[in-house]
């Protein structure tokens, strides 16, 4: 987890996951989620429509479920455990997935809890498939959750980060 430091992570994040994957790891989807402070992205369930609409492209079963909503009900309707739910099936079924999730610490604090479990669960339960980036402060709030995973904090510094994040994608 990165501590603070540089802005502009997520342009970097960006940029460097994807300059590092190639070849048959260009098939490996990078969902991002950026929290930002006073927007609704930040409230459940925008970002995990977000996190479906990045994996479309590399899951036909999901596109198929989604288009079978499409004429019942809006995604915007469905309920966030639904929602979830409908995430983890497609993330089992593929080999990898990388979750970046920026600025943990700006997530309105009543959605922040919930969505730290469902996370570390993630990340439990599906160790060999996922891999997660995330940046924060460091809050108690958001620490106690990561406290029960196998986690890296670190303070990033601006002029290794490229490398760092070369590093972490090749392991």
């Amino acid at each position: 987890m990165d501590q603070g430091g540089c802005g502009g992570r997520e342009e970097r994040f960006s940029c460097q996951i994807d300059c590092t994957t190639t070849g048959e790891d260009k098939r490996i989807p990078v969902l991002f989620f950026f929290a930002r402070q006073t927007t609704t992205s930040n409230r459940h369930p925008h970002f995990l429509v977000s996190w479906m609409t990045q994996l479309l492209e590399y899951s036909p079963s999901l596109r198929e479920k989604l288009s079978d909503l499409k004429g019942k009900r809006s995604v915007n309707e469905m309920r966030f455990d639904e929602m979830w739910k409908m995430l983890l099936q497609t993330v089992k079924q593929l080999d990898r997935v990388y979750f970046v999730v920026d600025a943990l610490d700006r997530l309105d604090v009543e959605y922040a809890d919930g969505f730290l479990q469902r996370l570390v669960t993630l990340g439990k339960e599906c160790p060999h498939m996922t891999k997660m980036i995330l940046t924060s402060r460091p809050l108690s709030h958001i620490l106690k959750h990561l406290n029960s995973l196998y986690t890296l904090q670190c303070r990033v510094e601006c002029h290794k980060l490229d490398e760092d994040i070369s590093l972490y994608v090749g392991h």
